[in-house]
């Protein structure tokens, strides 16, 4: 029934007021008056009561207003691995006049995600949110809510998000690094290697990887240059997705923690799926594209 409800709510974009603690001991201090004014014929008192419940409903559309003047924009919500602070931005297109200060929450099928709010500027709203599934997550509705202007009601209502982003494995902070192995994709020279330091003659650096820096040669005459003559993908970590991985959290965690340590080395890399390989590379949108494998397998 309390489902059944609360689904009602979402769906009716109305905002709701409810009392805080001190508006229900507000509200309280009203009817009593009011009972005692009656009681004891009193009229001043009666006169007092209906003065300060004026004043109440009048704070009461006060709070209203203040959510009702709030129209949301845009919506961005990246990918991100489970546990870790993503950070999100809501564009407004209306705000209120005052101090801006309210309260977020994301709804999905997998529950509801509070949204640390870092910051407000006049039509945009900085937050941070952890997830805490892995997977493809379906944003429905946002929740905003507020007790400006006075704390004494809190409105909250519901609007459609119309948003999704993935939430990759979960990294793990002591990882052994991948086992490497020699690369037989077309292309790349196989023959005669001895370790991905081999190389047969110097460059100029132009850029190129941190890896390919000569370093003995910079220490020696202070040049940067670069080795040649081998591709730099001659030694690749292989990863390969199972069924038997569907749910081991922790073998995808350490996957993806190895794919990233990978990146962050230039070491080239290769996830293979049951329906297809992706790579090898190391570059980011490599490194995006076989989390996103991971996040949904």
């Amino acid at each position: 029934m309390r489902s059944w409800i609360t689904d009602r709510m979402k769906r009716r974009n109305t905002i709701y007021i409810i009392p805080t603690k001190m508006g229900g001991y507000l509200n309280g201090l009203i009817v009593l008056m009011f009972l005692l004014s009656i009681g004891y014929s009193n009229n001043l008192l009666l006169i007092f009561t209906l003065f300060l419940f004026g004043f109440n409903l009048l704070w009461v559309i006060q709070t209203h207003f203040y959510l009702h003047a709030l129209k949301i924009g845009d919506l961005h919500i990246p990918d991100g691995h489970v546990h870790e602070s993503l950070s999100v931005k809501f564009s407004w297109r209306a705000t209120p006049a005052g101090a801006q200060d309210w309260q977020l929450a994301l709804l999905s099928s997998y529950g509801d995600i509070p949204v640390k709010v870092l910051g407000n500027l006049e039509h945009l709203t900085a937050g941070e949110i952890k997830l805490n599934k892995r997977g493809s997550w379906q944003w429905n509705f946002l929740k905003i809510s507020s007790d400006r202007p006075y704390g004494l009601y809190r409105a909250f209502r519901y609007e459609r998000a119309h948003s999704n982003s993935l939430a990759y494995p979960e990294l793990i902070k002591e990882v052994t690094s991948p086992l490497l192995q020699k690369s037989a994709f077309q292309g790349e020279i196989t023959s005669g290697q001895k370790g991905a330091g081999d190389f047969y003659s110097l460059g100029a650096y132009q850029g190129d990887g941190a890896r390919l820096i000569s370093w003995k040669h910079y220490a020696r005459t202070g040049e940067l240059l670069i080795k040649e003559g081998e591709r730099p993908g001659s030694n690749m970590a292989r990863f390969e997705l199972l069924l038997a991985l569907k749910n081991n959290e922790n073998l995808l965690s350490v996957m993806a923690t190895q794919m990233l340590l990978c990146h962050r080395e230039e070491i080239p890399f290769y996830l293979k799926t049951p329906t297809r390989d992706i790579g090898p590379a190391y570059h980011r949108e490599h490194l995006d594209e076989c989390l996103r494998e991971l996040a949904l397998w």
